[in-house]
C-alpha cells in the first residue's frame, strides 16, 4: 500500500521527517519532479528511503555489506536484490520487509549535487538510522542505470559539521600514505550547503562474500596506525593533553595521578580511525575497505583502535553491560598490546580518557539515547579505580 500522506502532512505530523526536511531542502523552493521510497521501517519512524522508481536503482541501493553482517542477513539482502532486479520488489516488499511505498518531492540537495558533480538527474538513498547524538543523513547518489556515484555526508549540526568536515581533512591527509591491503573512500566534494557541511566521498565496492574479520585484526590495525609518520613522545608531552585540559575532563582528580603515574612514558604516537569495527569494514581478497572516519585523529597511541574494536564488539554483544565491555577490555589489554606497546596500561587508560573527551563532545545533541547514558559512569569508575 502507498501512503497517501504528502510531505507538509509528513513534516507536520512526524518530527523526524521535520529534521528531515530542514536538512535536505531549501527555504525558498521544492524539487518538481518525484521519487517513490519504500520507507524501512516505517513512515512513522524512517531509517532507510530506499528509491524504487526502477529496478536498476533499487538493487544498487540494497547492495551494501559489511564483516559485521551475518551470512543469514547477507543471504536476505542477496534475494531482496535479485528480487529488486526483476521489477517485483514492491510485491515483495512485505515479506522482506521492506517497509511502506511513499512518493516524495526529489530532495533539493540531490538536485544541486547533481550539478557540482557534473552528473544529472541524480537520485538518492537516503540513510537516516535510529536517533543518535550524531545523528545525520547519508545519502547514496545514483545515477538512473543504478551506478553509484558517491555518498554524501550532510553535517547539519554544530557537532556533525564538525565530524563531516573532520572526515574530509583526514581521508585526504591518507589518501596516499595507506598500505595496499587497506583502501578508504576518495573525497569527491567538499563544500557547504544552506549553512550544512557536506563532503561527497567514493563509493567502495564490497562483495557479499566478504571475508568475516576476525574479532580484533591486530595486525590490519597496526598497519593502520603507523601508515601515517608515527613519533614517539612522553606522554605529558602530547599534544591532545591540551585540548583535553579545556573540558571537563582536564579538571577530573584521576588526570594529576595520570601524568604522575605515565608521564615519562615514552609512547608511539600514529593514525587511529576512531569507529574501526568490523560494521564499519569489508574485507575482499585480503584487501580491507574502511569507511566512517569522521572521528579519525592523527598523533594518538598505537594501539587506541585496537582497544576500541574490542570495547564495541562487546558493546554490542547483548550478554555484556557497557561496564561489563570496559573491563573485559582492560583485562585483555595488555594481551592485545602486547605488539604495539611496552606500557599497554598506559594506553590503555589514555584510551578511556579518549572515549570520555569523545563523550563530552556528544552530549547535549538533539537526540539522547537513554542507552548510552551508562558509558560515563563505566569509565569514571574504573578510571578512579586505577589512578586515584
Amino acid at each position: 500500500m502507498m501512503s497517501a500522506l504528502t510531505l507538509p502532512e509528513l513534516i507536520h505530523n512526524f518530527e523526524t521527517w521535520a529534521w528531515l526536511d530542514a536538512v535536505l531542502n531549501a527555504d525558498d523552493r521544492t524539487s518538481q519532479t518525484s521519487v517513490s521510497y519504500l520507507c524501512q521501517p516505517a513512515i512513522e519512524t524512517p531509517q532507510f528511503l530506499l528509491p524504487a522508481d526502477t529496478p536498476q536503482i533499487t538493487a544498487a541501493s540494497l547492495t551494501r555489506f559489511n564483516d559485521g553482517r551475518s551470512i543469514k542477513q547477507r543471504l536476505v539482502t542477496s534475494g531482496a536484490v535479485g528480487v529488486a532486479r526483476t521489477g517485483l520488489l514492491r510485491r515483495a516488499r512485505k515479506p522482506l520487509r521492506l517497509g511502506e511505498t511513499i512518493t516524495l518531492p526529489n530532495w533539493d540537495i540531490v538536485e544541486d549535487l547533481s550539478v557540482a558533480l557534473g552528473e544529472s538527474n541524480l537520485v538518492a538513498a537516503v540513510t537516516i538510522g535510529p536517533p543518535r547524538r550524531n545523528r545525520k543523513p547519508v545519502l547514496q547518489l545514483l545515477k538512473r542505470n543504478g551506478e553509484t556515484v558517491g555518498y554524501a555526508k550532510i553535517g547539519w549540526s554544530s557537532l556533525t559539521r564538525e565530524l563531516v568536515k573532520n572526515e574530509a581533512t583526514v581521508l585526504k591527509k591518507v589518501a596516499s600514505q595507506l598500505p595496499d591491503t587497506i583502501t578508504a573512500p576518495k573525497v569527491l566534494l567538499e563544500q557547504t550547503w544552506h549553512d550544512n557541511q557536506v563532503t561527497v566521498i567514493s563509493a567502495l565496492k564490497p562483495s557479499p562474500l566478504a571475508q568475516r574479520a576476525q574479532a580484533v585484526p591486530v595486525d590490519t590495525l597496526l598497519s593502520l596506525a603507523r601508515s601515517s609518520q608515527t613519533i614517539h613522545l612522553a606522554v605529558r608531552q602530547m599534544p591532545f593533553l591540551k585540548e583535553w585540559k579545556k573540558t571537563k575532563l582536564g579538571s577530573q582528580p584521576f588526570m594529576g595521578p595520570l601524568l604522575k603515574k605515565y608521564g615519562d612514558n615514552q609512547l608511539e604516537l600514529g593514525l587511529w580511525h576512531g569507529d574501526y569495527t568490523p560494521w564499519n569494514t569489508s574485507t575482499v581478497k585480503g584487501v580491507v575497505s574502511v569507511w566512517d572516519w569522521e572521528f579519525a585523529a592523527f598523533g594518538r597511541p598505537v594501539g587506541f583502535d585496537i582497544l576500541h574494536c574490542n570495547f564495541e564488539l562487546l558493546r554490542r554483544d547483548e550478554s555484556y553491560s557497557t561496564q561489563d565491555a570496559l573491563e573485559y577490555t582492560e583485562a585483555k589489554a595488555s594481551e592485545l598490546l602486547q605488539n604495539s606497546s611496552d606500557f599497554p596500561d598506559a594506553v590503555f587508560d589514555l584510551y578511556l580518557c579518549e572515549l570520555w573527551h569523545r563523550e563530552l563532545k556528544l552530549s547535549g545533541q538533539r537526540w539522547q539515547p537513554t542507552d548510552l547514558e551508562e558509558l560515563l559512569p563505566a569509565l569514571k569508575q574504573i578510571l578512579f579505580r586505577r589512578l586515584t
